[in-house]
């Protein structure tokens, strides 16, 4: 993994040859660079050569102004490591302390994250059904895993059935207070039908619009999955602010002054996006890293037979 100093996203890899670019594209099969997609840029740098960039192909990402990460106590010399075996040696190994001066999500959330993580996930008529059962898989399995942490379906107005866009009906008891709660998923859906049930009713909706303001000032972690990232857009979250959505819709977003990134998750603190439809999964996965802890993230992925997708990117 090496992140771009210049836009700051994260790329990983599966095992492949390092390559010498300066010498006409000649294989150094005895070092291998290792990604991790969804593992924050600070726990990843690469010893290799003695953490020096020697190699022509280091140089050369250096060229285009991006560097190397360090994972410390950790040589990855001709060596194939999965992202999980990572995040358990992250979490076994190298503990809280240890990994304390390098700002992982992990230290990060032994200083933050001392009780509940209470997780609000909005729901209405016409909502993806995905995008609200990812991550409710996920941090139903973080929970089993032994993260503290509560899920609730709520709804704007009032208790009462939602009906998804493929039909399937959510049996909603808990009205939604945007003051309440510890982060926010807002799911989209219908956004291909302006007239109809999904995003669109709530993008119109200016209570609800005024009510994400709130919540967001009142301290709650707003996160987007597809194209409820728009209806984040609406209320004026995303003004300015790196982020992404599904494809179909990040020429509307750029188009509401948002900076839109090319990455599965984008993390920008108090708001984190994900890209199209399955990334809620991958959002829910980088949200139990951050808050709860890889280890967690691990249980959580190994029961779901799912491991996290894709660049998360972030701020460094």
């Amino acid at each position: 993994m090496w992140a771009c100093q210049a836009c700051h996203v994260l790329y990983p890899w599966r095992p492949v040859s390092v390559w010498d670019w300066s010498g006409g594209c000649r294989p150094q099969p005895a070092l291998q660079l290792v990604g991790f997609s969804g593992v924050d840029a600070r726990q990843v740098r690469f010893l290799l050569q003695g953490g020096r960039a020697q190699c022509g192909w280091m140089r050369e990402l250096q060229a285009v102004r991006a560097r190397p990460m360090n994972v410390r106590n950790l040589r990855l010399e001709g060596v194939s490591m999965e992202r999980r075996d990572f995040l358990r040696l992250s979490a076994a190994s190298t503990g809280a302390a240890a990994l304390a001066p390098l700002g992982t999500p992990d230290a990060a959330a032994a200083q933050r994250r001392s009780g509940l993580l209470r997780v609000q996930i909005l729901v209405f008529d016409g909502v993806e059904e995905q995008d609200v059962i990812g991550p409710v898989a996920v941090l139903g399995h973080a929970g089993h895993q032994g993260g503290q942490v509560e899920v609730t379906l709520v709804k704007p107005g009032a208790p009462g059935e939602v009906i998804g866009t493929f039909g399937t009906r959510f049996a909603v008891s808990a009205t939604w207070d945007p003051a309440s709660g510890d982060i926010l998923i807002v799911p989209g859906g219908g956004y291909g039908m302006k007239d109809g049930p999904g995003v669109h009713a709530l993008i119109k909706d200016k209570a609800l619009l005024r009510d994400l303001g709130r919540a967001h000032r009142s301290g709650v972690l707003v996160a987007g999955v597809c194209t409820g990232v728009m209806v984040l857009s609406a209320a004026g979250l995303t003004k300015g602010r790196p982020c992404t959505t599904h494809h179909l819709a990040k020429a509307d977003l750029a188009a509401q002054q948002a900076q839109v990134i090319d990455a599965r998750v984008v993390d920008d603190g108090d708001l984190v996006t994900s890209a199209g439809v399955t990334s809620g999964l991958d959002l829910a996965l980088w949200l139990v890293t951050r808050e709860l802890g890889p280890a967690v993230a691990v249980g959580a992925e190994a029961v779901l037979e799912y491991e996290q997708r894709g660049a998360v990117w972030r701020r460094l």
